[in-house]
């Protein structure tokens, strides 16, 4: 059950009040909320750079963070079981993840961003719950 992209931005749209961007020295800092099967990021838009995702797991269950540099959640090649078949897609489009965010738990995650378009989604199997398949993922923009 995948969201619309449409469907998705609204809801990151919406959660641009929740959580705030703040900057510093060492770059911006964009507060990520995960929920069970969501993934919501206090922004849609983030000025290129270092960028420092809080990881927030409010959800009952573990998460990560597989970010790619791709113009959609479409780009992504997925296996038959629903998850994104990393592999698949062009390495040097994977800018990395974060594993083992808890329920709970908070980790924090710096990563150079260029100008571009990127997703974020968690791409664990839990007992044939695929959380991507599931929705868990988001879209955002990287301007300059």
């Amino acid at each position: 059950m995948h969201r619309t992209v449409g469907s998705l931005l609204a809801t990151v749209v919406l959660t641009l009040g929740v959580a705030g961007c703040g900057s510093g020295r060492d770059g911006k800092a964009v507060k990520v909320e995960f929920g069970d099967f969501s993934i919501n990021p206090a922004k849609s838009t983030i000025s290129a750079g270092e960028v420092t995702f809080k990881m927030h797991n409010g959800g009952g269950l573990e998460h990560e963070a597989v970010l790619f540099r791709v113009d959609s959640v479409n780009d992504l090649k997925t296996k038959a079981n629903g998850q994104v078949d990393e592999e698949a897609t062009s390495e040097n489009l994977h800018m990395g993840e974060v594993e083992g965010v808890k329920p709970g738990k908070t980790k924090e995650w710096k990563v150079d961003l260029a100008e571009g378009k990127y997703v974020m989604f968690c791409n664990l199997d839990e007992k044939g719950f695929v959380h991507f398949k599931k929705g868990m993922y988001a879209e955002f923009t990287v301007t300059k």
